[in-house]
């Protein structure tokens, strides 16, 4: 495995160091916008480059350790072993991207500044560069240690997990096949506890404000048809509640036992451990799918839309039904209540167990992350490809020839268009996947999750997110609800100043006549 990997890293790195370089050659060559935007890309062709090269000479050039030489040897252990020497190229290889997309940003909108200081700019460029050169090594004496001979981690081990027990404690078990798992020990201490608790706190309260902002202003805004603005009310609504109920479950805690059986199982089953927010998600997910899902149907049979939308959304009422007990089914596996104690734990003495909770895992991240994402991307690919579709057959039509105008405005339209949908798609996408990974690597015993760990609530605080900026999202991709809020914040503020204009005249009048 190790000759394989070092072929295709030889391969890789051979390709990249020929391909920069020549690349680095035409642009002295080829001017590409601006004398500052061709100087910072043959910059990163050098860089990148560079790291391939080192990343080559590593692979192949090997320092024994001791060599006999001390100088040599710290050398080989802090600067050359596994790949330390690329570290410095690709940091700023990173560096220079960003540079390239401010340079961009700077040349459009700041056209005098752009112009008149070309040489500033550069400066500024290697300036950043050199303060982030010292990201690429920062971290060698906490993680590497050179003593009698030896290059050696454990020394290092020891100071990384001084530092990183602050967040997290884990533990390297052996299972009985041989394998190695991560076991997640800590549950949160008090100190980061607290930080995660304003963290969720801070999330919910906007999720919630703007949530339900949205939700009132969908009752005065018909946005497409009143299928849609009903399921995006209701969308709203169902996120507003997950945020709420997770602003619950942080400071409410019920503790067990309290003297009342029927409250201990209550707490146990629906609420120790965000319990309560599970069924809001699961609806919120089927929320997005069935918006989805009734765009298409709009779009590509409109007879049937409009007549029977009513249909419609009792087919969605079924469907949100019938992914309800997603939330729930998995309770009595890794919750039991016995003896006044609550047991939340994801690891089974049970086989029966184990198999249940896994088939629970893989359904989950299959209906509720992989098939809402097909959907999402697909119906979004769909509904852009008709439009596309109408407006170039319109454009093409000999009877009705378009202005330049109006082209130029279906184009924008379209355009538009495929930017909500990437938005909304890689929203979706990226905020649901860590909670998803999670649950699937705990599912094949990859890592091991306890309940409470900062590690789970890194993805329960993600989809909270999702949730939460939902509306916000939705008012920006949406020009009707953009127009409206726009039109009453103008109005709000409009109002506002001239309430406090009044007053301060009545008082200068109340002033006078004293």
């Amino acid at each position: 495995m190790s000759t394989v990997l070092s072929c295709i890293v030889t391969i890789i790195c051979i390709i990249g160091v020929v391909f920069n370089l020549i690349v680095f050659r035409v642009l002295f060559t080829v001017r590409i916008s601006s004398e500052v935007t061709s100087g910072l890309l043959r910059f990163e062709c050098f860089i990148c480059a560079c790291s391939c090269l080192f990343a080559l000479l590593s692979t192949h050039i090997r320092i024994s350790i001791p060599s006999g030489l001390r100088i040599l040897d710290l050398v080989a252990c802090y600067c050359w072993e596994n790949f330390a020497a690329i570290w410095f190229w690709i940091t700023w290889s990173i560096s220079g991207m960003v540079c390239l997309n401010l340079e961009r940003v700077i040349a459009i909108y700041f056209p005098l500044i752009y112009r008149a200081h070309p040489r500033r700019l550069l400066l500024i460029a290697v300036i950043y560069w050199v303060m982030m050169w010292p990201l690429a090594y920062v971290s060698i004496p906490i993680h590497r240690t050179y003593s009698n001979g030896t290059c050696g981690c454990a020394l290092a081990r020891t100071r990384f997990n001084k530092l990183h027990q602050i967040f997290v404690r884990y533990q390297l078990e052996q299972l009985p096949d041989g394998s190695l798992i991560v076991r997640l020990l800590a549950k949160l201490p008090n100190p980061m506890s607290t930080v995660l608790s304003c963290i969720v706190t801070i999330i919910c309260i906007i999720g919630v404000v703007f949530n339900l902002i949205v939700f009132r202003v969908l009752f005065t805004v018909r946005i497409s048809s009143e299928v849609t603005s009903g399921l995006l009310r209701f969308e709203c609504f169902i996120c507003a509640c997950s945020c709420l109920f997770a602003l619950l479950s942080t400071h409410i805690r019920i503790s067990i036992p309290s003297g009342l059986r029927i409250l201990d199982l209550v707490a146990c089953y629906c609420w120790e451990n965000f319990a309560a927010i599970w069924f809001w998600i699961t609806w919120s997910i089927s929320g997005m799918v069935c918006l989805n899902l009734e765009r298409v149907i709009a779009i590509y049979f409109p007879l049937i839309y409009r007549a029977h939308p009513r249909r419609l959304l009792l087919i969605a009422v079924i469907y949100w039904v019938m992914m309800w007990p997603l939330a729930y089914v998995s309770i009595p596996i890794h919750r039991t209540y016995s003896n006044g104690t609550c047991v939340i734990t994801y690891t089974f003495a049970e086989d029966w167990r184990q198999l249940a909770f896994k088939t629970y895992i893989f359904s989950w991240c299959v209906l509720m992350y992989v098939i809402p994402g097909l959907v999402l991307v697909v119906t979004q690919t769909l509904v852009i490809w008709r439009i596309r579709k109408k407006s170039l057959s319109y454009a093409n039509q000999k009877t009705i020839q378009p202005t330049g105008e109006l082209q130029v405005a279906l184009d924008e339209h379209v355009k538009r268009l495929i930017w909500t949908t990437v938005a909304m798609s890689s929203f979706f996408l990226f905020l649901h996947l860590p909670d998803t990974l999670l649950k699937f690597l705990n599912a094949v015993r990859a890592i091991r999750l306890e309940p409470g760990s900062i590690t789970e609530m890194f993805g329960t605080v993600s989809i909270l997110s999702c949730d939460a900026f939902y509306p916000i999202l939705l008012i920006c991709m949406t020009s009707t609800l953009k127009a409206y809020v726009k039109c009453k914040l103008v109005c709000g503020v409009a109002h506002i100043a001239r309430y406090c204009r009044i007053r301060c005249q009545r008082r200068v009048q109340f002033e006078v006549s004293v």
